[in-house]
């Protein structure tokens, strides 16, 4: 893993950027340019990825006097479950149902969730996670639900979201060869 030099006095020939998505990020200080792209990746649904250390690679390639080696630091391994969740919100952003039940309808669904033992609450934090949060949000048209009900490791799709769905066994990510459990409301 990369750092940036502390001590350093000068900066990035033509102050901090970075070029990336067609487009060259420029700002004043690097956590201003971290931050702004950041916000770019999550405002567009990119993939996030690590912006800090793919400017510091690109510095180090570029102005290596801006950088150092840090072996004490160790990249942040995510959660497969949230990667999943966040791949599925990403790609239902694309090609989401345009059909939605009632919520009267959604609780129900929402209720047999509750009581499944692949019904995992939404505890991720963090920006990423707080926007795609958010993104959950609007999928289910503003709509609250039932606290506790999340993602679902069987389907690999939130169910916050899927509940409204009328026709939500096509947004599953399980394989097909596998049985759902019995009490489950979505029959492959």
């Amino acid at each position: 893993m990369l750092s940036l030099r502390n001590n350093q006095q000068r900066r990035p020939i033509g102050g901090h950027h970075f070029p990336s998505h067609g487009k060259t990020f420029k700002a004043e200080t690097f956590k201003e340019l971290v931050a702004a792209i950041s916000k770019f990746r999550l405002d567009n649904s990119l993939p996030f990825g690590d912006p800090e250390q793919e400017i510091l690679y690109y510095y180090a390639e570029k102005f290596p006097f801006m950088v150092k080696s840090d072996p004490d630091r160790t990249a942040v391994e995510k959660e497969p479950d949230y990667i999943a969740w966040r791949n599925w919100i990403w790609d239902s952003c694309k090609k989401f149902s345009h059909k939605f039940l009632t919520n009267k309808e959604a609780e129900e669904r929402q209720a047999v969730c509750l009581k499944c033992p692949y019904n995992k609450a939404i505890t991720w934090t963090g920006e990423e996670a707080k926007q795609v949060g958010k993104k959950s949000f609007i999928l289910r048209r503003c709509q609250h639900v039932m606290p506790s009900v999340g993602f679902c490791t069987f389907h690999k799709w939130d169910n916050r979201v899927s509940s409204f769905a009328e026709d939500a066994k096509m947004f599953s990510k399980q394989e097909q060869d596998k049985q759902p459990p019995a009490n489950c409301w979505v029959k492959l």
